[in-house]
């Protein structure tokens, strides 16, 4: 059994991926592999994970600014207060607010962390 599951969710003008499991850095891999091929914005659900490794952030978080995923534009969602800081350690923007819940999904979260690179 795969550490991460990734159930991608196409969304009227966004697509998401709710994560299950484990996040490591392989599963950062995998993630990105999956992001490569993405052009709408996106969302990361991490609420469902059982364990997100600092490392597998880090791995993302270069991928966020430095490689397959640097052209997106990236939200993420259900991170701990220790997890948002260490990604804007990492460069990675982490905050903001969307001025009202997306209309597509009533249970989606009004204030999303959001995931913007540092040049």
């Amino acid at each position: 059994m795969p550490e991460l599951e990734m159930k991608r969710e196409v969304l009227s003008h966004r697509v998401r991926y709710h994560l299950q499991g484990v996040f490591t850095h392989h599963a950062a891999r995998e993630l990105a592999t999956a992001l490569a091929v993405e052009s709408a914005p996106i969302e990361l659900d991490f609420s469902r994970t059982r364990q997100c490794f600092d490392l597998g952030l880090a791995a993302l978080a270069t991928e966020l600014r430095e490689g397959c995923a640097r052209h997106l534009e990236v939200e993420l969602h259900g991170l701990g207060m220790h997890h948002r800081r260490l990604l804007r350690y990492l460069g990675v923007e982490v905050g903001g607010e969307r001025s009202e819940p997306s209309r597509d999904d009533p249970l989606d979260d009004p204030a999303p962390d959001r995931a913007l690179a540092r040049a």
